[in-house]
């Protein structure tokens, strides 16, 4: 069964020799809005709370309007999401990522990246994690339960340059065992607008 929800470049001589000039870098944070949660087959649903964002390195657009970015692990920042009985849900990008958004004949930007991330459940009891492997993208995402019974499809929505605007989405198995939704396909919104982004060329 499917269920479908969707720095300033320098210029350096030195003993008569020009080195290459550093890309400029753009640091622009992504705040979460109240459309980011993560939900397991749409059964557990579970909001982001407040305060959730995501800094992208940008580099200066190339000719055709694209921007590579990177995110280093420090550059992800989401509140503990509680999931009940006195539990929280917490999400940490554990290593260093990069991408880019490429221009798309719509004049809005494909945004993606890989990420490797761990899923931590803090209870009375104590702590438990778990790591993900997944794609966020601004396209679509989908993945299928443990059991491949259940599938689910979600739609994200591309980066508007004008609104700074953009919706990513990223979907995985949760593993057996994991809590909530153990053995389920869960996918992640991610949804949201950039404080600013690199002057286009």
């Amino acid at each position: 069964m499917i269920r479908t929800a969707r720095i300033g470049a320098v210029l350096a001589v030195a003993m008569g020799f020009a080195h290459p000039a550093p890309a400029e870098e753009t640091l622009a944070t992504f705040a979460l809005d109240s459309f980011s949660f993560v939900s397991f087959e749409d059964e557990d649903v579970y909001p982001i709370p407040s305060g959730g964002e995501l800094r992208f390195r940008f580099a200066s657009p190339s000719a055709d309007g694209s921007l590579a970015f990177t995110l280093q692990p420090g550059d992800v920042a989401l509140p503990p999401i509680p999931v009940g009985q006195g539990r929280t849900l917490s999400y940490r990008l554990m290593s260093a990522t990069s991408g880019v958004a490429r221009k798309n004949g719509d004049g809005n930007l494909v945004v993606q990246f890989p990420a490797t991330v761990t899923a931590t459940l803090s209870t009375p009891e104590g702590p438990a994690s778990t790591q993900y492997s997944l794609l966020f993208t601004t396209e679509s995402a989908s993945a299928q339960d443990l059991a491949r019974v259940e599938t689910v499809s979600v739609e994200g929505m591309r980066l508007s340059p004008s609104a700074r605007a953009m919706q990513l989405v990223g979907a995985t198995t949760s593993k057996e065992g994991a809590t909530p939704g153990p053995g389920k396909a869960a996918y992640t919104v991610l949804s949201g607008r950039f404080d600013r982004l690199p002057a286009p060329p």
